[in-house]
């Protein structure tokens, strides 16, 4: 065994919302950081805002985030969408479990004249 004591954690909370998440590290003992100038010595990033992509590019080897690259592919509904009937159509037999999905937006093309004038933007909600 080795005797060299474990590395604190030092969550950086700079880009988190929701204080459970802070609350979680206090209880477990971790350092929390959130000033800008803690952020590159930070080893673990909670990002819960659109900067996600900006973050993963600029995180180091040795530090680690909340999410994954390409998240935003399934976390999306449209862009899942898109991705599951991509796969629907090269693999129908095993993709025939979902119902399909219709993009309103090309909809609106061709049957603009029966939707209403409600249309929810393609990269997240109106709140």
């Amino acid at each position: 065994m080795s005797s060299q004591k474990p590395k604190k954690v030092k969550l950086w909370a700079g880009e988190c919302k929701y204080e459970c998440i802070t609350d979680a590290a206090k209880e477990n003992n971790w350092s929390i950081k959130d000033q800008e100038k803690d952020e590159a010595k930070s080893n673990l990033y909670w990002v819960d805002v659109a900067t996600i992509n900006e973050r993963m590019r600029s995180i180091q080897p040795w530090q680690m985030i909340n999410h994954f690259p390409g998240m935003p592919n399934i976390a999306r509904k449209q862009r899942m969408g898109q991705n599951l009937n991509k796969m629907a159509k090269s693999y129908p037999k095993e993709y025939g479990f979902y119902p399909r999905y219709v993009f309103l937006n090309i909809a609106l093309l061709f049957f603009g004249h029966l939707y209403a004038s409600f249309v929810k933007p393609f990269d997240g909600s109106l709140i």
